[in-house]
């Protein structure tokens, strides 16, 4: 075996990511042999057989997370964490001894990836030392130079890895994106290959039986450049594929592995609104005559655009090719904060696009940002009286048997990272006062505290108008940060 890729926790546990079957695809169609594995909804299973699975991977996840910087540490959360799953990593250990690949490949997605990623690179060194190791995945930037240096792995892979990992396996170890401060982006993505999932067992994930889902990409980057968004340190330049080709790929994953749920990763599916178009009435064709439970789904994150360019048509085009769900980034209800952040669309375009939604019943969740910097208070009263006009116009009220057209989610008060644009903003201004990697930032009268007031006071009012409890997701983050206020403060007290 030349090479075993291994999905590294902690995810969502509905399906595999699609890094990994895209890689084992290019692998062996350049004639190299390669097998997948999904650790990620391995741990969650087994944490589930001991009903821990609601409190480690929802409730309080702090023990996976942490970040690729200079300072790498493991969380204090971490080791209570490591006690309870450590088994279950010396089990991937023998499996990846009894396999004897020539190489590891470790898929980290995210921050949440980090700590397991690093314990198994620490363990695959101490008991597999014959076995080259290499990284990749959307957490993986320049900085992961330091685990070479600390001779953790071999390579990593910056960026797009479908065709690095070909020439890296091959031996070019000048590839582009490997061992790289800058990432490699696939330039044509209709290139890349229809992924390979033949190592995977679909019946253990989540939903699995209801909903059938499975991911899918259909563009990287982003056409917007928002301050506080890292999408375009991994992605510089926003690419699509082109409808057919991702149309190809939806196809062939309902045909070979029954799955009906195409739960997107975009940043957003509607960057090219021709493709967008042109994939959707492509669904809306090959649902005609189905039955319900046989039909394509779909779900995705999305954007608010102009009123010119997204049209009425366009929702009802939605609705049509059966839009499941929509996640949008509009972050604040305040035009001038969302101009600051680089999103630049008015009111009007955003009180449209939501009369569209609910007349077309096109279910979504609002991603929001309490306390940008910018923020002030007339902006966070602004974003009261936006709620209570949701409520009002009834976005915020279930109908009939179903649930509502919106959901709010305010779920963070802002992290600010050097890579950020808005770090470089504000950072020689003099009433921004930095606390880089921490939320404890103020800038004039945007302290944590006011940040937190605010945070509070919108969910009781998201509370009282639409009758929802704050989700765990939301209630987690409050934790986090107070968490790590009072751990700041203790720290400074020793």
């Amino acid at each position: 075996m030349d090479i075993l890729f291994a999905i590294i926790p902690k995810l969502e546990p509905f399906a595999p990511t699609t890094g990994p079957a895209l890689l084992k695809a290019h692998c062996e169609e350049a004639g190299l042999t390669a097998t997948v594995r999904d650790y990620n909804i391995d741990l969650y299973n087994w944490l589930k057989k001991k009903d821990l699975h609601t409190h480690y991977y929802y409730d309080d996840d702090s023990g996976f997370i942490t970040w690729f910087d200079s300072k790498f540490a493991y969380p204090e959360e971490w080791y209570e964490l490591y006690d309870i799953i450590e088994p279950k990593l010396l089990d991937w250990i023998q499996e990846i001894k009894r396999i004897n690949p020539t190489w590891v490949g470790l898929s980290m997605l995210s921050s949440a990836s980090v700590c397991v990623g690093k314990k198994m690179c620490e363990l695959l060194r101490e008991h597999t030392p014959q076995i080259k190791i290499v990284i990749g995945g959307a957490a993986v930037r320049k900085e992961n130079k330091q685990w070479i240096d600390q001779g953790l792995i071999d390579y990593f892979i910056y960026g797009d890895g479908e065709f690095s990992i070909v020439e890296l396996l091959k031996g070019n170890t000048g590839a582009s994106g490997v061992n790289s401060p800058f990432p490699h982006q696939v330039d044509n993505l209709d290139t890349i290959l229809m992924p390979n999932y033949d190592d995977i067992n679909w019946k253990h994930y989540e939903f699995d039986y209801q909903m059938a889902p499975i991911y899918v990409t259909g563009s990287r980057g982003c056409v917007k450049r928002c301050t506080f968004c890292d999408v375009p340190l991994l992605w510089p330049k926003y690419k699509w594929r082109s409808a057919e080709h991702l149309f190809r790929e939806v196809e062939l994953m309902y045909e070979k592995h029954g799955r009906r749920m195409f739960r997107f990763t975009d940043s957003l599916i509607n960057g090219s609104m021709s493709q967008f178009r042109t994939f959707l009435n492509m669904i809306k064709k090959f649902n005609r005559g189905k039955y319900d439970i046989e039909q394509i789904k779909w779900w995705s994150q999305w954007i608010v655009r102009a009123r010119g360019q997204m049209l009425e048509e366009d929702f009802e085009l939605m609705k049509q090719s059966n839009v499941n769900e929509l996640d949008i980034g509009l972050e604040s209800f305040s035009e001038s904060v969302r101009w600051h952040m680089g999103k630049k669309f008015t009111d009007d375009d955003l009180w449209w696009n939501l009369e569209m939604m609910y007349k077309y019943d096109i279910h979504y969740t609002l991603l929001m940002i309490t306390g940008y910097p910018t923020e002030t208070l007339e902006d966070h009263h602004h974003t009261l009286a936006s709620i209570k006009r949701m409520s009002e116009l009834g976005y915020l009220t279930p109908r009939g048997n179903s649930t509502s057209t919106a959901y709010l989610s305010f779920g963070n008060t802002m992290l600010i990272q050097p890579d950020y644009k808005i770090y470089k903003m504000l950072k020689d201004d003099p009433d921004y006062i930095d606390c880089v990697g921490d939320n404890d930032w103020s800038y004039r009268d945007n302290t944590l505290d006011e940040r937190l007031r605010r945070h509070q006071e919108i969910h009781e009012l998201v509370q009282e108008v639409s009758g929802l409890e704050s989700s765990w997701l939301q209630k987690k983050h409050v934790r986090e940060i107070e968490k790590n206020d009072m751990r700041k403060h203790r720290d400074a007290e020793m």
